[in-house]
């Protein structure tokens, strides 16, 4: 157990004698078990909170008190069932509302964790562990980083040395300029992947107009070589020169004549 040897050993001496004077009086049962828990007595503590259930299903402080126990031994299905039993007996216990929104918040149930942390905040709107769960929630399962940011300090406006407020939003800070950086160059690549898309199909333009282009210019250029060879003297062709070009002329008038 933690603390000092002296110290623990004396108050466990006195809650044993306690207990053997009132065996089922709850509250020394869930005393005794609460004090087991704290000085790293688990097993102890677990035997004595079912014992004072077993007698009052309904005891509150055993019931809050024993979800704590199994919340910080992971058994994190038990620990829910015992927080909805508290809320039961008292909708408004600060406790089990602020410790239940978390539990949800660590298994991904985000909606019903913000509704649980919402019904808190109503009743204690400036208890600072529900402002810096909500505020976590908020930030880690919302990623809403600036009402995050808000919620956790006001959570320091109430006490400003709530070191896991401070360090939260530390955290968040360094969370937010981080993703901030990563939208950053997903932008950038994103522009640049569909400046990288005009580029080709800016090139697959020019391509095709340029093939377009390649018939009309050659037919051109046989068009002007006749006229130009048709203008020439005759004694400067020979008769094959001479048979070609009218040939190819023919050609032209009867494509002409086609259109």
């Amino acid at each position: 157990m933690s603390g000092s040897p002296s110290r623990v050993a004396r108050d466990e001496a006195m809650w044993e004698k306690a207990l053997a004077l009132r065996p089922n009086d709850t509250n020394v049962l869930c005393g005794y078990a609460t004090f087991l828990a704290t000085h790293g007595g688990e097993e102890g503590a677990e035997k004595h909170y079912k014992r004072c259930l077993e007698i009052d299903k309904n005891h509150l402080g055993a019931l809050c008190n024993f979800a704590v126990l199994m919340e910080n031994t992971e058994r994190h299905v038990d620990a829910c069932t015992l927080y909805e039993r508290a809320l039961e007996v008292d909708p408004a216990q600060v406790i089990a509302l602020s410790n239940y929104g978390h539990i949800l918040c660590r298994k991904g149930d985000f909606d019903r964790a913000e509704d649980i942390l919402k019904q808190a905040l109503r009743k204690y709107p400036n208890d600072v562990t529900v402002l810096h769960n909500y505020g976590c929630l908020l930030w880690e399962g919302r990623r809403d980083f600036r009402r995050a940011e808000e919620v956790l300090k006001r959570a320091l406006k109430n006490d400003p040395s709530h070191e896991p407020s401070q360090n939260a939003l530390k955290d968040l800070t360094k969370d937010k300029a981080e993703a901030e950086q990563r939208a950053a160059e997903q932008a950038a690549a994103l522009l640049a992947e569909e400046e990288h898309k005009d580029s080709k199909s800016s090139s697959k333009r020019k391509k095709k107009k340029k093939s377009e282009q390649q018939p009309a210019a050659a037919a051109a250029a046989a068009v002007a070589a006749v006229a130009a060879a048709s203008e020439e003297p005759a004694s400067a062709r020979s008769a094959e020169e001479t048979r070609a070009l009218t040939d190819l002329r023919v050609d032209a008038v009867d494509s002409e004549g086609v259109h």
